[in-house]
């Protein structure tokens, strides 16, 4: 508000339900949503690039502000690249517990070597192309490569379980919040096998006592970052999901 001259008074609320420390961009998601109660109380609007320099000034940010799929630098609040949207997809998540401090992991610019961040400069290529030929395969295959990678910075205690159930229930790939707490299995919801595999994996998981368990169903097209709960069953959500 001082950078646009506006104002100043009233009260801001903020209701979410993202949790915080879990690696899914809840500050971002804040910050961002502030923005937009600002515009739409003066009838301005603030550009997405600036709304991205200011949140990344405040702390390392995601790229929530933007449609679809981005490539984010995430201290200077600079697109890298626009990948486009996918297919919905469907994610069994795992919360391991606790939480992790973006400002913390991301203190560190120097932890990667060279060749570690070739490796990620391949992977986003990947991405890129797997993204725009709408290949979910592809897509799990680097999410999972990129998860194993993360585990040098925040190692994740269940991964290799998942990798296991990845296997065993034929899931595209494993995603792990790459600054929070949480894995999870990628399917695609088309799938044959999809109505039967769910229902079985999470009562596994929670066989397992892993922790919370969750079922997220992203849309398709251009709200391909937004996600909602499913919950399988109401006997089975009252009594296991955290």
């Amino acid at each position: 508000m001082r950078i646009y001259n506006l104002e100043t008074g009233g009260e801001l609320r903020i209701e979410s339900e993202l949790h915080e420390g879990k690696g899914c961009a809840s500050s971002s998601a804040d910050m961002a949503a502030t923005a937009r109660a600002i515009e739409s109380a003066f009838g301005m609007r603030i550009p997405r690039h600036s709304l991205a320099r200011i949140m990344s000034a405040i702390e390392p940010s995601d790229g929530v502000m933007y449609e679809g799929i981005v490539s984010f630098h995430q201290r200077e609040g600079v697109v890298h690249s626009r990948l486009g949207t996918l297919p919905s997809l469907t994610i069994v998540a795992l919360d391991e517990g606790g939480r992790a401090e973006t400002t913390e992991l991301c203190r560190d610019r120097g932890f990667h070597s060279v060749n570690r961040l070739a490796e990620y400069e391949k992977l986003l290529l990947d991405l890129g192309r797997a993204v725009k030929r709408r290949h979910l395969p592809s897509v799990g295959d680097v999410a999972t490569r990129s998860a194993l990678l993360n585990q040098d910075v925040l190692p994740k205690e269940h991964l290799e379980l998942f990798l296991d159930l990845r296997a065993r229930y034929d899931a595209l790939g494993v995603v792990a919040t790459h600054s929070g707490t949480c894995l999870g299995l990628l399917f695609d919801p088309l799938s044959l096998r999809h109505p039967d595999v769910l229902p079985e994996l999470v009562d596994e998981l929670l066989a397992h006592d892993c922790g919370g368990v969750r079922v997220y169903s992203t849309y398709g097209a251009l709200g391909a970052e937004t996600t909602t709960e499913k919950r399988i069953g109401a006997r089975r959500s009252r009594r296991r999901f955290a």
